[in-house]
Formats: structure tokens, sequence, C-alpha cells
């Protein structure tokens, strides 16, 4: 009996190691906050929903239709890609990023073929935690010419962050309607380094 305990106590010591455990009080830190958007180009070059936009659009809990009318939509253009970044308030522990993308290829808007996530302490200094790339990510959508919703879901070890960026590429137009972060509030794991 002992011996049963403890393979169970060593396998579950295990699993939280390797991050396989979701935070159990897990929730969407970046809803209501700021975002920033950042680009070799200017941001006017971007549709008006992005000039004009509330820098809160990508996390008031608000999605997109499959329709590229659809106002939720903050839309980016100019085939260069973008760095969205989220000041969290205070030190976190964050371990999933969600955010969506609308593909219409006869439109001209496509989803991302590369998605970055990053986390900081001080905003300055970034440490890449997830990467997800190429048409064979099971995120992104099919490629057709009908309209559809493409859902990008990154889970990673918790790692403690303040500052979360996440970078895309943009090949015509790309639109994304929401950005969240979860995990909970407060943090005493040590901040990871590139």
């Amino acid at each position: 009996m002992k011996r049963f305990f403890f393979a169970l106590l060593v396998t579950a010591f295990l699993l939280n190691i390797f991050g396989v455990f979701a935070l159990a009080d897990s929730e969407n830190l970046a809803l209501g906050r700021e975002v920033t958007v950042e680009s070799h180009i200017a941001n006017g070059k971007s549709y008006a929903e992005m000039d004009r936009f509330t820098s809160k659009i990508l996390t008031d809990g608000k999605y997109g239709r499959a329709d590229f009318g659809d106002p939720a939509w903050a839309k980016f253009y100019r085939a260069t890609g973008r760095i969205l970044k989220i000041d969290l308030g205070e030190n976190c522990t964050v371990d999933k990023i969600v955010t969506r993308f609308l593909q219409n290829s006869q439109a001209g808007v496509v989803a991302p073929k590369k998605i970055e996530v990053f986390v900081s302490q001080d905003g300055n200094n970034f440490a890449r935690v997830e990467n997800l790339s190429g048409n064979e990510s099971p995120f992104l959508p099919s490629r057709t010419n009908n309209t559809e919703i493409a859902k990008y879901e990154m889970t990673f070890k918790p790692t403690a962050a303040r500052y979360v960026a996440l970078s895309f590429d943009v090949t015509v137009n790309t639109f994304v309607d929401e950005l969240e972060i979860y995990g909970s509030r407060g943090s005493s794991l040590t901040p990871p380094t590139d």
C-alpha cells in the first residue's frame, strides 16, 4: 500500500513539473486590459477599426462572427507582422493563451501561419514560451474560400509573467477578435530566460 501511494505521489509530482496540470484557479487575466500594438510600420497602416480602436477591443470579451465586416475584428494589413503586448498589472502565473483569427482567402483575410508567445517581468526583456508555425498546425483553418474562424489555443508550462506578448505574421489582411491569457494572479515561479 505504501508503494502505491509513493508511486502516486511521484507521478503527480512529475506531471506537475512538466506542466500537465492546468492551474486550478485559472482566469482570463487579459480581460479588460489595454493592448499595445507594435510593428515596423505605423499602426495608421491598419484598417480604421484598429486605428481608432479603444486599446481594449482585443480584451473586451466580444467575439467576431464569421463575417469580415463585423466590427469586433481588429484588422491588420500590409503584409507585415504585429506584436500585441499586454501588461497584466502584477506578477502572475500564466499557462495558456487563446486567440481567434478570421480566414476568408477569397477576401484576402488570412489567418497567421506563425504565432509566438513571449513573457516578461519588466516589459523589455522577453522570453519565448510557445511557438506555432507551419500548415501542419491543427489550429489553422482549411484554407478554402469559405469564411472560417481559426481558434488558436496554446498551453504551456506555468510561467511567471507580468507582460505577455503575442507575435503573428500578416500575409495580406489578418483579423483577430480576442486575446485571452489564462492563469492566476501572483506568482512564486522563477521567470524564464531566453
